[in-house]
């Protein structure tokens, strides 16, 4: 109670900025433990939600808010609840906007696509954000976006291609981990890299071909152990 009595204590702009941060970061931590967020990440998204839209009007954090609560849904399998709120933050007018924000709705509209089956759709939103994740240096986004292109390639049953999607984001990991910035998500980074070893080292053995899917895991232990 004097936690919460302290943080109502807060100025509205700060307390709502405090609402995103621990949303964010619960988002991450539930993504690298590969699990759905829960009840109380949505409400401290909603109340920064609903703060943004009335006493700290900040079209920007806003927009930050629905991608975030996109994110949440998408975890869920919410679809339609998903792109409610990618939609809501295409749609905001912002006059400086934030490049990371961009690229992680570009993310979620391509994990939206991919929820609903449409591979193809997710494919070419997954390469327009490598593309920018590529243009601005971002390695935590870049590995996304491969990663996000394995997985759609996956559904296209286009195999190989995804043994290169997986095999460029496990590249990546080798050098791009001490490089992620804080504010791009170098704990998610270190957190839930594990998905693109887990991935591609099950499309070897789907091909029988089980030396390369070892040698994928080794290399992903010793990255582990080495961080």
């Amino acid at each position: 109670s004097d936690t919460l009595s302290l943080h109502d204590a807060l100025p509205i702009c700060r307390r709502a900025e405090l609402l995103v941060n621990a949303g964010w970061t619960e988002l991450l931590a539930a993504e690298a433990r590969d699990e759905a967020p829960g009840e109380a990440t949505r409400t401290q998204l909603a109340a920064a939600k609903q703060l943004y839209e009335g006493d700290c009007p900040r079209p920007g954090e806003l927009q930050n808010v629905h991608v975030n609560l996109a994110l949440d849904a998408v975890a869920r399998g919410s679809w339609d609840e998903a792109a409610v709120h990618a939609a809501a933050a295409r749609a905001a007018r912002i006059e400086v906007a934030r490049p990371e924000i961009a690229l992680w709705l570009l993310d979620v509209e391509a994990r939206i696509a991919l929820g609903r089956g449409a591979a193809a759709r997710a494919l070419v939103a997954y390469d327009a954000l490598l593309r920018k994740a590529r243009e601005g240096d971002l390695a935590h986004a870049e590995w996304r976006a491969q990663v996000g292109r394995g997985l759609a390639l996956e559904r296209l049953h286009r195999d190989d291609a995804a043994i290169e999607a997986y095999g460029a984001a496990e590249a990546l990991l080798g050098q791009a981990s001490l490089r992620v910035p804080l504010q791009e998500g170098r704990a998610a980074f270190l957190g839930d890299r594990a998905r693109s070893a887990r991935r591609l080292s099950d499309l070897w053995l789907r091909k029988k071909r089980p030396a390369e899917a070892l040698a994928v895991l080794r290399t992903a232990r010793a990255r582990a152990l080495a961080a």
